[in-house]
């Protein structure tokens, strides 16, 4: 892992974000390829959002984009493009929380906070036979506590780093390696047959499902984009007009709910699978009348030059126009 061992808070910082809802072997090309595009907090304060939501398109959680363009350039206004090097000040960043504060301090900054993911609370729980539910707000602190008690504080980041990789190499979730264990002498889990039981296995919640209908105008080299707005889902992507859009409705472009989509695609994100419906309607020429500063009448060849989510991806990558 090319951020492992690194004491710059920018690139942990980075790193951290980008793991937060992301496979190591994922995020790792995303992690260099931002990395190259803006080595330090002041180029990526300067960035332009979209070049940097393309950067991050296929990752998915956007809001972590969001938030890593909003704290690079609070960190370049407020604290003269200088990382915090105090906890709380790093807590007050947007998109991060005790489980970032405490990486960023610790592996940059050696500040005696203890991390708490999930590798974390698999060894404690394991270690000390705790069957304490880690998914609620109390089985939380109690993690939290018992992480904070055990730290080193004169070693912070070195134990930090030592007990995740002890999860994440030996602890593993299923299969792991108890022989080649350090502490499976006196490891509870181990001693008393529970390792299957513990931790105790986090509430499933309920997958949300929800379809939403995409209107297609369309010629032979051009198509309508939409980009997203509001508090929904892929804020700041773009994506196609939908079938309730009012410029739509009041240009007359809306197909009838009774009319078949001409393709159904799905995705499933954490906790709701989106079904999108796509209504391809073919236009003669460029739709004047609903262009504005969201609606673009764009040329199929250039669509990679703007942040599409993955399931308006999968649309153009059915008609080969990416």
């Amino acid at each position: 892992m090319p951020w492992k061992g690194i004491r710059d808070p920018y690139r942990i910082w980075l790193s951290e974000i980008i793991l937060q809802q992301t496979r190591v072997d994922q995020g790792e090309k995303y992690y260099l390829n931002i990395l190259k595009h803006y080595p330090n907090i002041q180029a990526l304060a300067k960035a332009d959002e979209a070049a940097v939501f393309r950067l991050w398109q296929g990752l998915g959680y956007y809001s972590r984009c969001r938030n890593l363009l909003a704290t690079a350039k609070m960190i370049v206004e407020e604290f003269e493009g200088r990382f915090p090097e105090n906890y709380q000040d790093i807590l007050k960043l947007k998109g991060i929380g005790p489980y970032t504060a405490a990486a960023i301090s610790s592996f940059a900054f050696n500040l005696p906070y203890a991390v708490v993911d999930g590798n974390v609370i698999r060894v404690l729980s394991r270690y000390f036979g705790h069957f304490q539910e880690a998914d609620t707000t109390t089985g939380k602190r109690f993690f939290a506590e018992l992480a904070q008690e055990c730290l080193d504080p004169k070693h912070a980041g070195l134990y930090n780093q030592a007990i995740m990789d002890l999860g994440a190499t030996v602890c593993k979730p299923a299969l792991p390696n108890c022989p080649e264990c350090p502490f499976k002498k006196t490891c509870f889990a181990y001693q008393q047959q529970k390792i299957k039981e513990l931790p105790v296995p986090k509430k499933r919640a309920a997958v949300i499902e929800r379809d939403l209908h995409f209107v297609v105008l369309e010629n032979k080299s051009h198509l309508l984009i939409k980009r997203r707005s509001g508090r929904d889902i892929w804020q700041n992507l773009y994506a196609f007009p939908q079938r309730d859009d009012d410029v739509l409705m009041a240009n007359k472009l809306n197909p009838s709910k009774k009319q078949a989509p001409d393709l159904i695609l799905e995705q499933t994100l954490t906790h709701r699978k989106i079904k999108g419906h796509f209504y391809r309607i073919p236009v003669t020429r460029k739709p004047q009348a609903l262009i504005d500063s969201d609606h673009l009448w764009v040329p199929i060849s250039e669509l990679s030059h703007f942040a599409f989510p993955r399931l308006i991806i999968s649309f153009f990558q059915k008609l080969n126009y990416l």
